[in-house]
C-alpha cells in the first residue's frame, strides 16, 4: 500500500507544487519507515520529475530497508522493481555500478 503522503506529493509535483510536496516527503521519512510501495512511488514522481539525486536516495534508501526481508514472491517482485528503478536513475546519473545494483543479476 501507499502512504498516502506519497500519493499527495507525487501529485504536487505535477502541479509544480514543490515545496508542498517535499514538506510531505520530509514528514513521511520522519515519522515510521513507509513500505516498499511507497518507496517504488517517490523514487517514480521523483525521477519523473528530474529530482534524481533524491529518487536515487528514496530508491537506496527502500532497498537497503528490505533487502533481507524478500519473504514472499510479491515482496522479492517489488524490492527487483525498486532496484531497476534504482539502476536505471544511476545510470542517468553516471553512477557506478555498486553492490545493490549487482542484485539485480543474482535476481
Amino acid at each position: 500500500m501507499i502512504d498516502a503522503r506519497a500519493l499527495s506529493a507525487g501529485a504536487l509535483l505535477h502541479l509544480d507544487e514543490s515545496e508542498q510536496a517535499y514538506a510531505h516527503l520530509k514528514r513521511l521519512e520522519a515519522e515510521d519507515p513507509p513500505g516498499l510501495q511507497t518507496y517504488i512511488h517517490v523514487a517514480e514522481a521523483l525521477y519523473a520529475h528530474d529530482d534524481m539525486e533524491g529518487a536515487e536516495r528514496w530508491a537506496t534508501v527502500g532497498a537497503g530497508r528490505f533487502l533481507g526481508l524478500a519473504s514472499s514472491p510479491y515482496v522479492r517482485d517489488l524490492l527487483m522493481e525498486l532496484l531497476r528503478i534504482r539502476f536505471r536513475i544511476r545510470v542517468d546519473l553516471g553512477l557506478d555500478e555498486d553492490a545493490l545494483d549487482r542484485r539485480l543479476d543474482e535476481g
